[in-house]
């Protein structure tokens, strides 16, 4: 039987929470949980799929905590589970993303940092990892376009 989706999303929310007691956001200096409600909002308005609805809550719990992904499993289930350590950056600081529903809630994770920090967290976190494309025209490598 399938879990009440207000029971998940507020389970969902409780953990989320519980993990991230105490952190703050570096540029704003809100409460972590904000971000996270904000990037569950955004991808609600997107999909109507439950459990993404319930990894963009919990999108960082694995890389920002000490979540595991077996006890995010043992918690909310594999796919859940699977989204989320696919919003989490691996031992090379990189993203191995397979699955559309990570996709979304990545993108919903950028969005919601480009619109709500200032301009060093987008510095920082974008032009300074921009790679040119080498077969892409020179202009096109120019972040600025």
């Amino acid at each position: 039987m399938e879990v009440n989706i207000v029971e998940k999303i507020t389970e969902a929310f409780k953990y989320a929470q519980e993990k991230h007691k105490g952190q703050i956001r570096k540029y704003s200096g809100e409460p972590y949980i904000i971000h996270l409600q904000a990037v569950y909002q955004l991808v609600r308005q997107v999909t109507d799929d439950k459990d993404t609805w319930a990894a963009a809550i919990l999108h960082d719990v694995i890389e920002d905590t000490d979540a595991t992904y077996d006890e995010v499993k043992e918690k909310f289930g594999e796919k859940i589970a699977n989204i989320v350590q696919e919003c989490s950056k691996d031992e090379n600081k990189n993203f191995k993303i397979t699955m559309k529903e990570s996709l979304l809630v990545k993108f919903a994770d950028g969005l919601h940092n480009l619109g709500n920090n200032n301009d060093d967290w987008f510095i920082e976190k974008v032009l300074h990892r921009w790679q040119p494309h080498p077969t892409k025209p020179e202009h096109m490598n120019n972040p600025k376009f």
